[in-house]
Order: structure tokens, then sequence, then C-alpha cells
């Protein structure tokens, strides 16, 4: 389970990093052979319902790649996710988040739980480090079978009055290439790498 859990968090990251891949299909519905509607669906669309506090509550999957799983979410008395849960189509639980959060409302940690293959349950935990500017400089990565699996470390600079952030990343040991974040005034990200956003 946890190769699937990295293979799925892998594909986003391709999906969210390479500008020609595409999470859309055109389709068209006919009628009597004719077209009646043309139209495009994300392979991962979803119908969101959220409560009377426009709290996202409940993510119900309807693309190609994931029709029928839902997602659940709860949060506390601050409005702060505490809880999120995964279903499949079957509405078996696949996995489980709970958050905590520190005193300046940072996510601390996240505790993970899923089934393995072999039907054992399996946790992980991500922890959350700050700086005295409440930037986010450290955060570990641990599983229960696998200790210590990933870390990153993340540079926070100014540069023309944008925010510059740029993370390193080891996993097992091995070091990847770091990704370089830029922000603009609002906080909104404006590069990534190679790809510039307006």
């Amino acid at each position: 389970m946890k190769k699937g859990i990295a293979s799925i968090i892998f594909l986003f990251g391709c999906l969210q990093l390479t500008a020609q891949w595409s999470l859309e299909t055109t389709f068209t519905q006919y009628k009597e052979g004719k077209p009646v509607l043309n139209g495009r669906r994300s392979l991962f669309d979803s119908q969101d319902k959220y409560d009377s506090k426009n709290r996202l509550v409940e993510k119900i999957y309807l693309g190609t790649v994931t029709k029928g799983a839902k997602a659940m979410f709860e949060y506390n008395d601050k409005d702060q996710k505490v809880k999120e849960t995964h279903f499949d189509s079957t509405g078996k639980v696949r996995t489980s988040k709970v958050f905590t959060y520190n005193s300046n409302g940072k996510v601390e940690t996240v505790l993970f739980e899923w089934t393995d293959k072999s039907g054992d349950k399996r946790t992980g935990t991500e922890a959350y480090f700050y700086d005295d500017k409440n930037d986010l400089i450290h955060k570990t990565y641990t599983t229960s079978k696998g200790g210590l699996e990933s870390e990153w470390f993340f540079e926070n600079k100014k540069e023309n009055g944008h925010k510059i952030v740029t993370t390193r990343h080891i996993s097992k040991g091995k070091e990847q290439k770091p990704v370089v974040v830029e922000y603009n005034e609002k906080d909104l990200v404006i590069k990534e790498g190679s790809l510039n956003y307006e």
C-alpha cells in the first residue's frame, strides 16, 4: 500500500509540475446519431459539498480515474481541518489523516493510517518545523515500518519583494533535485521550477 500511496503522490506531482500533461478528457454525447453536447471532463472531477461555514466537508469523485471514491473532512472550532478520511468506490476506508496545529495555527503533525496488502495497519507521520518568523524550514516523514523515510529542508528568502522558497528533498538517503518556488505580494505562486503562473 505504501508503494501505491507513493505512486499516487508521484503521479500528482508529475501532473502538477508537467505543463504538457492534461487532466482533462474531451467528450461528446450523441442523440439519434447527432452530437448534442460537447465538453471536457477532468480525470479527477469531483462533486464538492460545503457546510454552513463554507468549509469543504465531502468530496465525491466523478472522474474516470477515481469514480466512486470519496473523501470526508472534519474541522475544529478554529476552522482548522483536523481529520480527512478517504474511501474507495466500495465504501472501504483507504487512508485517514489526523492534523495537529501549533500555537501559531500552523500544521505541526499529520498522522497517516492505512492498511497494507497483507491487511496490517500502517502509520506514517509528517512533522513540520518553523523558524521564529513562522516560516516552514524542515519537514520529516516517518513510518511505523521504515522509520525516517524522507526529509525536506526549506530555505526562505525575499527578492524584489517576492518570497522565494527553495526545497531540498532527501528520500531514503538520496537527495532529489531542489525545487524553487516564487510567490507574489499576495502569497500566490507565480513560478515553480521552469513553470510560470499568471
